[in-house]
């Protein structure tokens, strides 16, 4: 679903009725993409990842949604992880704001199922 818009000092996308218009053209999936006045990213990063656990029986910390992205170590973005990261608080390992890492808890204790990881990261466009 791309990178998404940034979440601050970006306006709402207008409907031009034109293919070059940022209805249909995101200012985000430029690439390069856009730079602020300090030459930092307007837009959340690419490269973000969450892990997710399809089939698991996962507690919420540790479900990998949408917002609980993270960037890689050393990432220069003025949003290093999405609003809803949270690590396991007695496995709590990941202690710089920007260190690429984060904690998930999954249990032995479920049924036998089809199991498998996947990205999950995701933006939305306010």
């Amino acid at each position: 679903m791309g990178s998404g818009m940034g979440p601050m000092d970006m306006a709402m996308p207008m409907d031009e009725g034109s293919v070059m218009d940022v209805i249909r053209n995101p200012e985000c999936t430029d690439n390069p993409q856009a730079l602020d006045g300090m030459g930092m990213g307007a837009c959340f990063k690419q490269n973000r990842a969450t892990l997710h656990l399809h089939g698991g029986i996962s507690p919420w910390i540790s479900d990998g949604t949408p917002h609980q992205w993270i960037t890689p170590a050393n990432e220069e973005t003025p949003w290093p992880e999405g609003v809803a990261v949270e690590n396991v608080p007695d496995m709590d390992v990941c202690n710089a704001v920007n260190d690429g890492c984060q904690t998930f808890y999954y249990t032995n204790q479920q049924s036998a199922r089809l199991m498998f990881y996947h990205d999950h990261s995701w933006a939305s466009p306010a």
